[in-house]
């Protein structure tokens, strides 16, 4: 139970990430009307135009159609929308960049993929992100028919898989919230899992803490620890589930077992488990059932 939990690594979008530059295009402006360029032939024809990106990450922004608003201060992009580096992956239907209010918006079949130089990596698919690279604040939402998911590889060789109907995030803070239906996967590199399911989840990463709420589960192949709500303080390594009856069972050296109560804490690093309020349940060990009292009983 020592990965119980696990805290939602990096931010999804990175400060500046998709902030464009101040140069405008070398083409005369329209003063009414928004600037098109590569505006569609009568016949379509797939043309791409591109825009220079701050030099600290290289490479162009493309699509098929790109609109500049000049007094609004915004760069509109439509169709087969795409970044590459070799740092940033992304693409997207749609893009939208409103520097006056530091804003960038994607749409449709939205992909991010980050490197980072330690070697981990995470990724973003969604239907529509939002984010403000001043604030370091966004969100990401699903479509009808996939959810968001996140995938983060760390250094160390874990995979975090994550999907939600709505990805909330806080990258300057370090807050990330999951809700609808949200779960979280950690993989390590010998392949043994840990999942996380409730219907919202809150991850502070500079803090270490989680909260699950709404049918709340953690659980691996040996343990599982279900409640109405289960809270994570990663600086002491406790969990704990309460909310209507806390469920905790699974498998140990000593047999196995499964046991409700009001309150379940539960100390991740030591395996301690602590008991509060009605608690019921059972216990089926051989080593119980070999002591010298027990013998010959049924």
């Amino acid at each position: 139970m020592r990965y119980l939990l696990v805290l939602i690594g990096s931010g999804l979008l990175i400060s500046g990430c998709f902030s464009l530059t101040d140069k405008k295009p070398s083409v005369t402006p329209v003063m009414d009307s928004p600037l098109q360029i590569a505006a569609a032939p009568a016949k379509p024809v797939k043309k791409t135009t591109s825009q220079t990106l701050p030099k600290t990450l290289g490479g162009v922004l493309q699509s098929d159609s790109w609109i500049v608003y000049q007094e609004k201060q915004e760069e509109e992009f439509k169709g087969n929308v795409s970044y590459q580096s070799d740092v940033y992956q992304f693409k997207a239907d749609y893009a939208l960049s409103q520097r006056a209010q530091n804003l960038f918006t994607a749409k449709g079949n939205v992909f991010l993929h980050k490197k980072d130089p330690d070697g981990s990596w995470y990724e973003l698919h969604a239907d529509q992100a939002v984010y403000n690279y001043k604030t370091g604040k966004g969100y990401a939402i699903s479509s009808s028919t996939k959810p968001v998911q996140l995938v983060y590889h760390t250094r160390q060789g874990d995979t975090i898989r994550a999907h939600a109907n709505r990805a909330d995030f806080d990258t300057q803070n370090k807050i990330y919230q999951l809700m609808g239906s949200a779960v979280i996967v950690r993989t390590d590199p010998q392949g043994e899992k840990t999942t996380l399911k409730a219907r919202k989840i809150l991850a502070k990463q500079a803090t270490q803490y989680a909260l699950l709420q709404g049918n709340a589960q953690a659980f691996n192949d040996q343990y599982r620890l279900q409640a109405d709500q289960i809270e994570y303080d990663g600086q002491t390594q406790t969990a704990t589930a309460s909310g209507q009856r806390a469920l905790a069972n699974g498998t140990t050296e000593n047999g196995t077992f499964a046991i409700i109560a009001d309150e379940v804490i539960a100390q991740t690093d030591t395996r301690r488990i602590h008991l509060e309020g009605n608690v019921q349940g059972w216990l089926l060990s051989d080593q119980l059932n070999e002591l010298e009292k027990n013998k010959g009983r049924k």
